[in-house]
């Protein structure tokens, strides 16, 4: 984890009020934490009164004052004069509550298009804040400095070619759509201090195509999310970060792996989530990557696939009885196959095993690891009562790794 996503799980535990007088956190995490509430504090008074106009006037305030230092009384009145707004109410919000931004990244695009005599690369993304905090996103790019150049061979060749910040309203919605001279292999949205983890969205794109019928398209389009029409169809996602997932260990083999256990504190640690390695951990560990479902946190479990003892169950409460579509979220298709070669040639039997709890009983599902796409995968479509709805994953297979990562139910119609 990075310093910022460390330092948002401490925000989001603790107000800046009460993070000052922690003296148990660890000092390099509460340091980067006051840091990073600092620089927020700044986003949001960038985002009541612009951020073009707030930077250049707090640069050239901070000039003026650099030989004596810029008050907070002179910081206030600025904020006012910008914004024609009193920030106090928002200091003091900032200041107590441990509430922050996050953001939805959705829907992202890259294509070659027309514009006048030029062909260029248009890059289109919407961007959402779903919550009651104001804030800010900063996208960019980079490019392949040669052309035919995939994404992940950049290395060190590839730089950021174009930068901008974006104010993100609370409860807004934002298409946003930039054109640029260069061809694009990636797309970097830093979302600062905020709930989501990884804290920047990294999305590589293909190779870019022209589309002759496309027009550029420069700005940005806001909806306020409070207009969205209601869902028809009820829809019921439980992901691994939610109160409705749980994990069921196997019980512990003997006493020494107890002690080791207890002994490295393995259940429970300053931070929650793990990098990902080839030799999967024996137990469910908590992983972060972009290729994971969730509203702010992408992330999943996983562990070392062995005979089905240990598992995980998803739970939702249905409201209204009728036939479901099921559907299981799996964005790490790819490290699931580790290790089913044999003798250069794939196993036939790698699948992921299923529990479906429905009307008529129990139901042992097969998900051939071969067949599935990332994304949502289609389980199957079963009667429900209204009542608790419930899943299961073992960690039995034949290659190295599970991962549990989210379940749906969506109502068929």
């Amino acid at each position: 984890m990075t310093e910022t996503e460390r330092a948002s799980l401490a925000v989001k535990e603790l107000g800046l009020a009460d993070l000052l007088h922690d003296t148990e956190l660890p000092r390099d995490t509460r340091k980067a934490a006051i840091q990073a509430k600092g620089r927020h504090l700044l986003q949001l008074l960038a985002a009541s009164s612009g951020a073009d106009e707030f930077t250049t006037s707090l640069s050239a305030a901070a000039f003026d004052s650099r030989y004596r230092g810029l008050s907070a009384a002179e910081l206030i009145h600025l904020i006012e004069e910008l914004s024609g707004e009193d920030p106090e109410p928002v200091i003091e919000r900032w200041y107590r509550s441990p509430d922050l931004p996050g953001y939805n990244v959705d829907k992202a695009e890259s294509y070659l298009v027309r514009d006048g005599e030029r062909t260029r690369t248009q890059v289109k993304v919407e961007i959402t804040n779903p919550t009651d905090v104001n804030g800010l996103v900063e996208v960019s790019f980079r490019q392949r400095e040669n052309e035919s150049e995939r994404w992940w061979m950049r290395g060190a060749q590839a730089d950021v070619e174009y930068e901008t910040v974006i104010e993100m309203p609370a409860g807004v919605r934002k298409k946003i759509g930039i054109v640029t001279d260069r061809r694009v292999a990636e797309m970097m949205v830093d979302t600062y201090l905020s709930q989501n983890i990884p804290s920047i969205l990294s999305i590589p794109f293909s190779e870019q195509k022209l589309r002759r019928r496309e027009r550029p398209f420069r700005g940005e389009e806001v909806s306020l999310m409070a207009d969205d029409p209601p869902a028809e169809a009820s829809e019921y996602i439980v992901d691994n970060e939610d109160e409705g997932f749980q994990v069921h260990e196997a019980e512990q083999a003997n006493y020494l792996r107890r002690l080791l256990v207890d002994w490295f504190d393995l259940r429970e640690r300053e931070h929650p989530y793990v990098g990902m390695r080839w030799d999967a951990p024996g137990i469910w560990e908590a992983i972060t990557d972009r290729r994971f479902y969730g509203q702010f946190v992408l992330s999943g479990r996983y562990k070392r696939a062995s005979d089905g003892r240990s598992m995980v169950s998803w739970r939702s409460e249905i409201e209204r009885g009728g036939d479901y579509e099921i559907y299981f979220y799996y964005g790490v298709v790819d490290e699931s196959r580790w290790g089913m070669r044999r003798r250069g040639r794939w196993r036939d039997n790698s699948q992921l095993n299923l529990q479906v709890y429905h009307d008529e009983g129990v139901e042992a599902v097969q998900l051939d690891l071969d067949q599935m796409e990332e994304g949502w995968n289609y389980v199957g479509t079963y009667e429900l009562s209204s009542g608790t709805a419930h899943v299961e994953l073992t960690d039995r297979g034949k290659g190295r790794t599970v991962f549990a990562d989210a379940v749906k139910w969506v109502e068929k119609l």
